[in-house]
């Protein structure tokens, strides 16, 4: 074992002796630098993406739960229907609401004061 680590410590000072040493750390360096470069596009693309699938999702999504208000709102209405028309028909032809009617109209006419000049 103690062999085998006096050989790598001679090849690391050889290495270093002969300017090898410095040519790998550049080398690596050099490498790291463009794996960093061609990660910007990678990540921007993956970005893109993420926000591309996000959004026809997002739209799928509202599409169903578009439907499904409209299906609801119809479907209450539908419900709701014959007691709106009730109390309209009650509101209409009740006399006490035409009386109201006229008051109020005449309560604009003057001004909410009451005294007709």
């Amino acid at each position: 074992m103690s062999e085998i680590l006096t050989q790598s410590a001679d090849a690391i000072q050889i290495a270093s002796q002969l300017g090898r040493l410095d040519f790998i750390s550049a080398l690596l360096a050099v490498v790291a630098l463009l794996i960093a470069i061609a990660a910007i596009p990678l990540f921007l693309f993956l970005r893109y993406r993420a926000e591309t699938v996000a959004r026809e999702e997002i739209r799928a999504q509202m599409e169903g739960l578009t439907s499904k208000l409209e299906a609801e709102t119809i479907s209450k209405m539908q419900e709701m229907l014959s007691t709106l028309v009730k109390d309209y028909m009650d509101l209409a032809g009740s006399q006490a609401a035409v009386i109201q009617a006229d008051e109020i109209a005449g309560a604009q006419e003057d001004d909410g004061h009451g005294d007709n000049l």
